[in-house]
């Protein structure tokens, strides 16, 4: 710990060591315990400092001497992300990685390959990772199975609801993921109003920025992680050996319901949306912009959008930051319902109530008020002990999907 970091925050902050250690809740001697170095604060301390000397996130890693956090944005539309959405966002993977932080050191065999520019060499380099074969394209399931196993954390996060997207933005410009970097530590975050073809691709967006050891990018790195999400879902290997199998999205003569029944066969085995598909085709020149089978795709992805389910509608539909009771249940019932996609809030609960969370950065991310965040947590606190085995009372259920796309 940086003490004299330390030394200089409680003489901004206070009139002197006694009023900062009545402040925190400690006594005078433990204070001078760690300005002296014969001890550290205890994790659970970590927050309550931050909160009492108003350190920002990157005073927190200088007291701790902890590596830089970068935090890297997919986002649909092309412009930069607001400040208010990016230091909101930095926020959120600051707190996760503060009280679980030696959860997400990274494991396997994924190693970068800085300076790389060519899409189809980089999603090789991931395909090798991700043990699929050269034509294979990257589906939900696995590319999240493979993740967890190597300790690349993926947390489904509400972002309108949690503050973390202008809310003028339309749903065609606007953050729909992000990466957080911390050392060799990685989180992804994926926004839930997107659908699973959504969701599949922005996940091998940021998979290339981590591959690439991307911290802050440029208008042509996103472009390039773009294009390698792109091939990863939609292999140009894969539309070489399927060649019959893509004739009807290709071929000007084919019927509409030719069109329909094939595709719902690849949205099915491959999370594909015709969108996708359809600039992917263009992509790889099997067919122009502007020709039929380009526009006759692009029709199918409009018709069949309204039937696709969001991550959001599927699992956060009942969550209201503003209503009290339903934050409650939701704390309280909903997230046990499936461990992976509600892990972020499974460990925002630990954490609160082993200490580790302060109820003030609670209701910051929540994006809820103090007092409640109190109240929510002191419910947890006289929960404890008198629910034992909850986990095991709620039993946990595979994403749903329909098997069609129309």
């Amino acid at each position: 710990m940086n003490v004299e970091f330390l030394r200089a925050k409680i003489g901004e902050k206070f009139e002197s060591i006694e009023k900062f250690a009545d402040a925190i809740e400690v006594s005078r001697i433990t204070v001078q315990n760690w300005l002296n170095q014969k001890h550290t604060p205890e994790n659970n301390r970590l927050f309550v400092i931050a909160d009492t000397l108003e350190l920002a996130a990157e005073e927190i890693d200088t007291l701790m001497g902890a590596p830089k956090l970068s935090v890297v944005f997919r986002k649909i539309g092309g412009s930069a992300s607001d400040d208010v959405v990016r230091e909101k966002s930095q926020q959120l993977a600051d707190t996760f990685f503060k009280i679980d932080g030696s959860a997400y050191s990274l494991r396997g065999n994924l190693y970068p390959i800085t300076g790389a520019s060519n899409p189809i060499d980089v999603a090789n380099h991931i395909r090798k990772f991700l043990g699929l074969e050269k034509n294979e394209p990257v589906t939900l399931n696995e590319v999240l199975v493979e993740l967890k196993r190597n300790n690349i954390a993926v947390f489904f996060i509400p972002f309108r609801k949690l503050n973390l997207s202008i809310s003028e933005n339309t749903s065609s410009h606007r953050e729909v993921a992000f990466t957080a970097f911390k050392g060799d530590r990685k989180i992804i975050f994926l926004d839930t109003e997107r659908t699973r073809d959504g969701a599949n691709f922005d996940i091998c967006h940021e998979l290339a920025h981590i591959v690439l050891d991307h911290r802050i990018t440029t208008d042509d790195e996103e472009k390039l992680c773009n294009s390698i999400a792109q091939e990863l879902v939609y292999p140009a290997a894969f539309f070489a050996d399927k060649r019959a199998d893509i004739e009807p999205f290709i071929s000007r003569a084919a019927a509409w319901n030719t069109v329909v029944t094939r595709f719902n066969h690849f949205f099915t085995e491959y999370d594909w949306s015709p969108k996708g598909l359809a600039l992917a085709l263009a992509a790889n020149e099997l067919i122009a912009r502007k020709s039929h089978p380009f526009i006759r795709l692009m029709r199918l992805d409009s018709l069949g959008r309204s039937k696709q389910v969001s991550i959001d509608k599927q699992y956060f539909s009942t969550l209201d930051t503003s209503d009290f009771e339903n934050l409650s249940a939701f704390f309280a019932e909903t997230i046990f319902s499936n461990k992976d996609v509600y892990k972020p809030f499974l460990e925002m609960k630990e954490a609160a109530l082993e200490g580790r969370l302060s109820p003030r950065r609670f209701a910051t991310i929540m994006n809820i008020d103090s007092g409640d965040a109190e109240e929510l947590i002191r419910s947890w606190e006289e929960e404890v002990g008198t629910e034992d085995g909850q986990d095991d009372q709620h039993a946990e259920h595979d994403s749903a999907k329909s098997d069609n796309y129309l």
